[in-house]
């Protein structure tokens, strides 16, 4: 059985399928913090793409409805449960290999080579499926963007992502 034909939940725990996997390459995919949190509102929150959480997932469970109609008001609240730096932490201890969501078709041919996986171009060809639509207001504000590179300065740091507020400024609303 391959890597890819493993039927895994969206994001079970390594300590929850290593011994599924074997001697097999574990990898797993990060994400910039700044865009992290955004997306998690949009995703989660504005858009139902996932179910509202029922469980404490890393510190991360918002189920304060009153929250969810602003980023603003979301944001500080999450940032006081949890970060983004949390949720990936729990994934990444284990990896032989960490990718990046920004360049996920590369990473992902990278990791499946390293894993010695067939795998068919076109497979990689599909587009988005839960892309977010970018019009949503979910604009920082400079003091919530600095607190977020504060928040998760060791881990954006860890995976060279910029942490100067200014390289983020067309994220300011």
């Amino acid at each position: 059985m391959g890597l890819v034909q493993l039927k895994l939940t969206p994001h079970e725990r390594p300590s929850e399928y290593r011994e599924l996997i074997g001697n097999r390459l574990y990898f797993t995919f990060i994400r910039n913090p700044v865009t992290w949190y955004q997306s998690r509102w949009s995703g989660e929150y504005v858009r139902s793409i996932y179910p509202l959480m029922t469980r404490n997932q890393a510190g991360l469970h918002f189920a304060n409805k009153q929250e969810l109609n602003d980023f603003k008001v979301w944001l500080p609240n999450a940032l006081e449960r949890g970060s983004a730096s949390d949720f990936f932490n729990e994934y990444i201890g284990d990896c032989d290999f960490i990718g990046k969501t920004e360049n996920l078709k590369a990473d992902l041919v990278n990791a499946l080579r390293i894993s010695g996986e067939k795998f068919k171009r076109k497979f990689l060809s599909s587009p988005p499926k839960n892309k977010t639509n970018q019009e949503l207001n979910r604009g920082y504000t400079r003091v919530l963007l600095q607190r977020v590179i504060h928040r998760d300065r060791d881990f954006m740091k860890k995976f060279n992502y910029p942490i100067e507020w200014q390289y983020y400024a067309d994220l300011i609303a």
